[in-house]
């Protein structure tokens, strides 16, 4: 997860599509726009795990919680969300814009303290983001996500390979599974990112330079099951 790819992997649940481009100042404030699809399998999942939780007929409308999710973003300090909308149940829209990441990133209450930093000198800008599971879990309750939610889906910390955690999700959601296997749905299932610095590149680690922007691409098992966080980086002139 590059760069302020982890605004979106709050969201982060094997079996979730993500885009989101960012654009990123020289002083480290910026602007995310990010869009988030749960596969239909994940969504009809979530929906029923939800009504045991006593959940009324209108919240399970949505599998997004928008109220909690405002909510969330009101209290994290440096992070502003500026719209929010789920156009269909599984389908989240958002762009949240941030002011300072270096001073987000200091701060201890921050739920994005200790996977994020950025740094300023007077040749050059660096983003640097390491990903593992405790990443997710935090972000995860920064997107007002029941806690019960959450630890139904992601694996134990650290005792779960990619392979079996996949094939614990396979057993768990058989009886959702439709025209495409869920382990073909879980493989697929990954976060895309578009960073573009408003300096010139100078160096990318784990994503791919094109043009003015770097994409990062991250497959959503390997992320919580990686026993190594995943570190990716940007680094462009100021």
């Amino acid at each position: 997860m590059p760069s302020a790819i982890l605004l979106i992997l709050a969201f982060l649940l094997a079996g979730c599509s993500a885009d989101q481009s960012i654009m990123l100042r020289h002083d480290g404030s910026g602007e995310a726009d990010v869009t988030i699809v749960l596969d239909p399998v994940f969504a009809e999942y979530l929906v029923d795990l939800t009504a045991t939780l006593g959940a009324g007929e209108e919240e399970l409308e949505s599998v997004f919680d928008l109220t909690a999710l405002r909510e969330s973003f009101e209290i994290e300090p440096g992070l502003t969300l500026v719209e929010v909308h789920s156009p269909r149940p599984e389908v989240l829209n958002l762009i949240v814009e941030f002011d300072s990441l270096a001073t987000l990133f200091a701060i201890r209450s921050s739920r994005l303290a200790g996977a994020f930093r950025f740094e300023r000198t007077e040749t050059f800008r660096r983003l640097a983001v390491r990903v593992d599971r405790r990443t997710v879990e935090n972000l995860v309750n920064l997107a007002g996500i029941d806690p019960f939610v959450a630890e139904s889906l992601l694996p134990p910390e650290g005792n779960m390979a990619p392979g079996e955690y996949r094939d614990y999700l396979v057993w768990a959601l058989e009886e959702y599974e439709r025209d495409r296997p869920v382990s073909e749905v879980i493989n697929d299932s990954s976060v895309q990112t578009r960073v573009t610095p408003s300096g010139s590149i100078t160096q990318v680690r784990g994503g791919l330079q094109v043009g003015s922007s770097v994409v990062f691409r991250t497959p959503l098992l390997e992320a919580v099951t990686t026993p190594v966080p995943l570190e990716y980086s940007v680094i462009f002139g100021p």
